[in-house]
C-alpha cells in the first residue's frame, strides 16, 4: 500500500475545509433550533455568574491577605 506524502499546504487546506464544513453544519443546526432563553433561565444564569465572581474576589483577597501567611 503506497501512501502519498502531503505537503504542508495540502494539510492546511484539508484542515481549513474541515473546519468550514463543521462550522457550516453547526450554524445550520443552531439556526433551526435556536430559541430565546426564558426569563427564569436568564435570572438563574445571572445569579450563578454573580456568585462565581463573588467567590473569585474572595479567593483573590484571601490569597493576598498577609495575616494568613505562615511565619
Amino acid at each position: 500500500m503506497k501512501t502519498r506524502k502531503l505537503s504542508e499546504k495540502d494539510i492546511v487546506m484539508k484542515v481549513r475545509k474541515g473546519f468550514e464544513e463543521n462550522i457550516a453544519v453547526k450554524t445550520e443546526k443552531m439556526t433551526k433550533t435556536a430559541k430565546p432563553l426564558s426569563p427564569d433561565l436568564l435570572r438563574k444564569m445571572n445569579a450563578y455568574w454573580r456568585a462565581a465572581n463573588y467567590l473569585s474576589v474572595g479567593q483573590i483577597y484571601l490569597h493576598d491577605n498577609p495575616m494568613l501567611k505562615n511565619r
